[in-house]
């Protein structure tokens, strides 16, 4: 756990002095698989895919005005569901890069989908970059009372991330 707070807090220095890269309207993330990051079998384990997909929306949080709205209006960020697809494993030390879509489909949730792929040094000229792995996370904003804060009021105050999210309806 103290670990995860010190990458959190790493994400939050990285989001002031180097903002989140915008590649279109997704977002990316560069990330390196560290020793502490694979079991076994000398890959990256499963659990290390959410966990770079949370540091992700972190860095999201900390680069747009929503880690702003939130603290104002003392809301919750959580995760309601989350799955994902595996298609080939990252290795130790290995660079990869989490590109992140956000959508909506209905008032309640906000969906953010998480794109594992080959870092863009390591791809071979006229290739496409390999994708490791796709996270799908379907997110609720909970006020400390458990009120469940409708999509609309954040994307009302979050002018930078209204332009980017995109409707699934």
């Amino acid at each position: 756990m103290f670990l995860l707070s010190l990458r959190i807090f790493q994400q939050f220095v990285f989001a002031k002095i180097n903002p989140i890269k915008k590649i279109g309207s997704d977002f990316a993330v560069n990330f390196r698989c560290w020793p502490i990051d694979i079991d076994i079998f000398f890959h990256m384990n499963n659990s290390r895919y959410m966990t770079a997909a949370e540091l992700s929306r972190w860095r999201l949080t900390f680069s747009s005005t929503l880690g702003g709205i939130m603290h104002r209006n003392k809301m919750k960020f959580l995760i309601a569901e989350q799955s994902a697809m595996y298609y080939r494993p990252i290795l130790p030390f290995q660079k990869y890069i989490v590109t992140t879509t956000i959508t909506i489909s209905d008032d309640k949730y906000l969906n953010f989908i998480h794109k594992f792929e080959q870092h863009p040094k390591s791809v071979k000229p006229g290739s496409k970059p390999f994708t490791y792995c796709i996270v799908n996370a379907k997110s609720v904003f909970k006020l400390a009372n458990g009120k469940t804060v409708p999509v609309s009021f954040i994307l009302d105050h979050c002018n930078d991330l209204k332009n980017i999210v995109k409707s699934e309806t």
